[in-house]
C-alpha cells in the first residue's frame, strides 16, 4: 500500500491561494444618483476611498423613475448597502423600505448625501448620512474672517415647515455669540412674492441685521423671486448676503457677496467613512445618524464686498475662491 506523506510546502501554497481568492471577494455598494458634475465628484471621492475594501457600483436614475423599475437591476448586483445621492433617490429608497417591510424582508441599509433637509425627512428611519446644507454658524464664522464690520445679528427667511431647521441653526449660532433672527413664511402663502418683500424689509430695516443668510429653498429662491424680490431688496442694503449656490455670488446678479458651499469631494470622503462604520457593524444601523458636513468651499465676491464696504482684505487668504 502506497502511503502519501504530508507536504507542508504544498499545504502552505494551497492555503495562501485560498486566502488570496477570499480576500478579493469584495462586497458591493450601489449608488443611486442623477447625472451632473457635482454627483460625479462626490461619487469618485467615495469610490476612491473605498478602493480595495468595497466595490462601488453606479446606478444613474431619472426624475420619473420608480423603485419597481430599479429593483431587478439592483438585485443582480447583490449589494450589502445603498448610497442615496439626492432627494429623488431618497424617495425611491423610502419606497423600497415600505415594500420590504410589507413583505417581511429586511431593507438595504443606506447612507445618504446631497439631499435637502436630510435630518428632518429621515426621522425614524434606519439610515446614515451627511447633511447637504451648510450650518449658518459655519457661514458666519467664515464671513467674519473677511469682514471689517462686526457680524452679530444675521437674518434669514424660511418657510414654517423649516422651523426645526431654523431652531437647530439658531442654537448652533449661539455658540459663536451670533443671534440668528428669522422671519417665517407660511407654506400655503397665496402671495409668496409679497411675503418675501415684507420679510426682507423686516430683517433689513426694522431688525437691522448685520448680514442675511439665504437658504436653498426652491419655494423662496427661484428665478422669479430672485429677479423680482431678492436682488432689488438686497441691492439697496449695505450688508453682506450669504448664499449657498455659486451662481448667486456672480457679480452680474448683485445678490450674494459671500458663499459657503458643500465640498463634494469632502462629502464623498465622509460617506465612505460612514460605509466603513456600517461594515464594521455587520451592515446594520442601530439608529438614524446624520452628520454635519466637515469640508466647505468659501467664495468671496470682492467687487460686491467693496461696494457694500465690508471687505477686510487681510482675510482673503482664508478663502478658496475670489470673484471680482
Amino acid at each position: 500500500m502506497e502511503i502519501k506523506l504530508f507536504n507542508p510546502i504544498v499545504f502552505f501554497l494551497s492555503t495562501m491561494l485560498f486566502m488570496t481568492t477570499v480576500s478579493f471577494s469584495q462586497d458591493k455598494v450601489v449608488a443611486l444618483h442623477t447625472a451632473g458634475a457635482e454627483f460625479n465628484e462626490a461619487f469618485e471621492a467615495i469610490k476612491q476611498d473605498l478602493e480595495g475594501e468595497l466595490i462601488l457600483v453606479s446606478k444613474e436614475i431619472n426624475p420619473k423613475q420608480k423603485w419597481s423599475n430599479l429593483r431587478e437591476d439592483i438585485l443582480k448586483e447583490e449589494p450589502v448597502a445603498l448610497v442615496i445621492m439626492d432627494n429623488h433617490a431618497l424617495n425611491l429608497y423610502k419606497e423600497h423600505v415600505s415594500n420590504a417591510l410589507k413583505n417581511n424582508v429586511k431593507p438595504y441599509p443606506a447612507v445618504a448625501l446631497m439631499a435637502l433637509q436630510l435630518p428632518n425627512i429621515t426621522q425614524g428611519m434606519d439610515i446614515m448620512g451627511v447633511s447637504y446644507e451648510i450650518p449658518a454658524v459655519t457661514s458666519v464664522v467664515n464671513l467674519r474672517a473677511v469682514s471689517k464690520k462686526p457680524i452679530k445679528k444675521v437674518g434669514v427667511l424660511y418657510r414654517n415647515s423649516w422651523e426645526s431647521f431654523f431652531k437647530q441653526n439658531q442654537g448652533f449660532c449661539k455658540t459663536e455669540q451670533v443671534d440668528l433672527i428669522g422671519v417665517s413664511i407660511d407654506d400655503k402663502s397665496r402671495n409668496i412674492s409679497r411675503d418675501i418683500n415684507n420679510g426682507l424689509r423686516e430683517l433689513i430695516n426694522r431688525k437691522k441685521v448685520d448680514a442675511l443668510w439665504v437658504v436653498n429653498d426652491n419655494a423662496l429662491l427661484n428665478n422669479n423671486t430672485i429677479a423680482k424680490n431678492w436682488i432689488p431688496a438686497t441691492k439697496r442694503a449695505k450688508i453682506p448676503v450669504i448664499v449657498g449656490v455659486e451662481t448667486l455670488v456672480q457679480t452680474k446678479f448683485e445678490l450674494g457677496s459671500f458663499a459657503v458651499l458643500p465640498d463634494h469631494s469632502g462629502l464623498g470622503s465622509q460617506v465612505a467613512n460612514l460605509l466603513f462604520e456600517l461594515m464594521d457593524n455587520d451592515w446594520s444601523i442601530d439608529e438614524t445618524q446624520i452628520d454635519q458636513p466637515l469640508s466647505v468651499v468659501k467664495i468671496i465676491n470682492t467687487t460686491l464686498a467693496k461696494k457694500k464696504s465690508f471687505l477686510n482684505e487681510s482675510g482673503l487668504s482664508n478663502m478658496d475662491k475670489e470673484i471680482r
